[in-house]
């Protein structure tokens, strides 16, 4: 399945996006998002954070990357490392 790392927000709102192909199982997929998912969204009123969400499948899941499983690490180290500017 093909994941998106999105990046939004910050001081100067830039939007990046990088993707990936992933083996990973539903049960995998439903773990791992249980793991690391936030209540903070792009609409929060927190002034110039920065926000991470997860597409799968279409659904956007916003994120929170220093709760990434070790064994997910990799992955989502090279997403970031991807990531590239879509939107100013």
């Amino acid at each position: 399945m093909k994941i998106k790392l999105i990046q939004t927000g910050g001081l100067l709102p830039i939007k990046k996006e990088a993707s990936a192909e992933v083996t990973w199982s539903d049960d995998e997929l439903d773990h791992l998002i249980s793991e690391i998912k936030t209540k903070d969204t792009i609409n929060s009123p927190i002034r110039d954070a920065i926000y991470h969400i997860l597409e799968v499948n279409g659904k956007e899941i916003s994120i929170d990357l220093n709760k990434i499983p070790k064994q997910h690490k990799p992955i989502f180290n090279n997403l970031k490392k991807k990531l590239t500017i879509i939107k100013f």
